[in-house]
C-alpha cells in the first residue's frame, strides 16, 4: 500500500497536467492555431522510440500537444497572450502512470503524522515514534486532523528500522485520553493505544477475524495493540467512515497534489471503500480532480458499488471505475504474506514452521473470480507470496474454464515472491 511521498527525483520539471498528444515531432498540424503555452529551454524529453528523442519545444493548447520540434516553428504559434515557458535548463517529460495505489490512503499519509524511518523520516526508535506523535499535537500541519477527529495518526513506522516493535503500552504514553493510531509503512498492519482499543471494541474476548490477526501479550488473551491484515483494515474503514465529508475530500485533495508533486497525471485508488468512492464522485462531479483517476473496488465489502454510472474503459470529468479489488494474503514487510515455505525469521511468539495465512479458503477464492469473469470485471488482486499467488493463479484457471477467456486483463497486484515456475502459466492464463 505505502506510497513513498519523500522519494527523490533529479532536479527536472515535470507537466503534470493531462496531455493529449496529436503532433508529429517537427510538423505543426494547424499553422493557424494560437498556443496556449510554449515550453522552450530545456531537455524535452518526447519518450518516441526505443532511444531518448529530445526536441527544442513544446507547443500546447486547449488541453493537448499540437506541436514538438525546433524552436522558430513553434513560436509561428505564439500570440499576446501566449505563457512562454523558459525550462531554464530543467527537464520536460510526459506524465507517469500509476500502476498500482491508493490515492485515498496518501491523502491520510499526507495529513498525519510521518513515523517513516530515515531518509524519508525521523523514527529510528520507538522513542522516536512516541516523541513525532507527540509533537504532532501542536504541529500546524498535523494539528487540524487531530482537531477535527479527536484522534492521532502516525504513518509509516517500520519494525524492521525500529529498535523494537511498538506496542499499545508506548502509544498510552501519547496520549491517556486520546485514541492513538500508527499504520505500519506496508499499510497492512497498525498499532493502537488502550482508548483507541477500547473505542473499537477490541478486548481478551475479541476473536480474530477470518484473514487478520490479533497480538496477544505473551501466555495471555490481552492484545498488545498490534492488528494484522482483515483486524487492522476492519479498523481503518470503520475508522475513515467516521470522518465527515469535509475531511475526506481534503484528504483526496491531498494525496492528489503529492501524485500531480512528483509528475503523476493518472493515478489509481486501488481498494475504493464507499467513503472513498463517494468522495471521488463529488470530485469529479464538482470538477476538482487534477489528475485522471481510476478506482477498483474492494469486491468483499462494497460490491455493490459495481453498479457505479462510472464504471467504464473511458473517464468521466477525469474519473472512472475499472474493476474490482481483491486481497489474498498480506505483507512480506509485515510478515503477514502466505508463503509455501517458513519465514526465515518468524514474527516474535511465531514458531519456526510459520509461513503467513491466507485471507480466503480457495472456494471463497475460486468464488470471487468467478463472480468477476462472469460480470467481465476486471480483477486486481494483491497476492504477495507464493502460497497466495498460486491460489490467485489456481482461480484463474478455474474462472477461465468455467466462462471462457476474454479480454478481462486480471492483475496480480505485487507478486513479491512469486517462483519461476508460476510465470508461464501468467502468460498462459493472460495475467498482467
Amino acid at each position: 500500500m505505502p506510497f513513498k511521498p519523500f522519494m527523490r527525483f533529479l532536479s527536472s520539471m515535470l507537466l503534470t497536467q493531462i496531455i493529449t498528444v496529436s503532433a508529429v515531432a517537427g510538423t505543426p498540424i494547424i499553422h493557424q492555431q494560437s498556443a496556449h503555452s510554449i515550453y522552450f529551454g530545456g531537455d524535452i524529453l518526447t519518450m518516441v522510440g526505443d532511444q531518448p528523442e529530445y526536441v527544442e519545444s513544446l507547443v500546447v493548447a486547449d488541453g493537448k500537444i499540437i506541436f514538438v520540434g525546433d524552436k522558430e516553428p513553434a513560436m509561428q504559434y505564439a500570440r499576446g497572450d501566449t505563457d512562454l515557458i523558459d525550462l531554464l535548463g530543467k527537464t520536460l517529460l510526459p506524465g507517469f502512470i500509476d500502476p498500482h495505489s491508493h490515492v485515498y490512503g496518501v491523502g491520510l499519509q499526507a495529513m498525519v503524522a510521518n513515523l517513516l524511518p530515515p531518509p524519508d523520516g525521523k523514527a529510528k526508535t520507538v522513542n522516536n515514534v512516541v516523541q513525532l506523535l507527540a509533537n504532532a499535537q501542536s504541529d500546524p500541519k498535523y494539528k487540524p486532523f487531530i482537531d477535527n477527529t479527536g484522534i492521532i495518526i502516525g504513518f509509516g513506522y517500520d519494525d524492521a528500522e525500529l529498535d523494537r516493535y511498538p506496542l499499545a503500552t508506548d502509544l498510552d504514553k501519547v496520549s491517556a485520553d486520546k485514541p492513538v493510531i500508527i499504520i505500519h509503512t506496508s499499510g497492512h498492519l497498525s498499532v493502537l493505544n488502550s482508548v483507541a482499543m477500547a473505542q473499537f471494541g477490541i478486548n481478551a474476548e475479541s476473536e480474530d477475524p477470518q484473514g487478520g490477526v490479533i497480538r496477544r501479550k505473551p501466555d495471555s488473551r490481552e492484545p498488545n495493540g498490534v492488528l494484522e491484515e482483515n483486524a487492522h483494515f476492519e479498523v481503518l474503514f470503520t475508522l475513515m467512515g467516521r470522518f465527515d465529508n469535509q475531511l475526506q475530500d481534503r484528504m483526496l485533495e491531498a494525496g492528489q497534489q503529492l501524485y500531480a508533486k512528483y509528475g503523476y497525471t493518472t493515478v489509481q485508488e486501488g481498494r475504493a471503500s464507499p467513503q472513498a468512492y463517494a468522495s471521488l464522485v463529488r470530485a469529479a462531479e464538482s470538477n476538482r480532480l487534477m489528475v485522471d483517476v481510476v478506482a477498483y473496488i474492494d469486491m468483499v465489502s462494497s460490491g455493490d458499488m459495481m453498479a457505479s454510472p462510472y464504471l467504464s474503459r473511458g473517464y468521466r470529468n477525469r474519473f472512472r471505475v475499472g474493476g474490482v479489488k481483491l486481497n489474498f494474503d498480506g505483507s512480506p514487510q509485515g510478515k503477514t504474506a502466505w508463503l509455501t515455505e517458513p519465514y526465515f525469521k518468524p514474527p516474535n511468539g511465531k514458531p519456526a514452521s510459520y509461513n503467513g495465512y491466507p485471507t480466503f479458503s480457495d472456494e471463497q477464492a475460486n468464488r470471487y473470480i468467478a463472480e468477476a469473469f462472469e460480470k467481465n470485471w476486471q480483477a486486481l488482486t494483491h497476492a504477495n507470496g507464493d502460497a497466495a499467488i498460486e491460489q490467485f493463479i489456481n482461480a484463474v484457471e478455474a474462472g477461465t474454464a468455467k466462462h471462457g477467456m476474454k479480454d478481462r486483463r486480471p492483475v496480480l497486484i505485487h507478486g513479491q515472491t512469486i517462483r519461476q515456475d508460476q510465470i508461464d502459466r501468467l502468460k498462459d492464463l493472460g495475467i498482467f
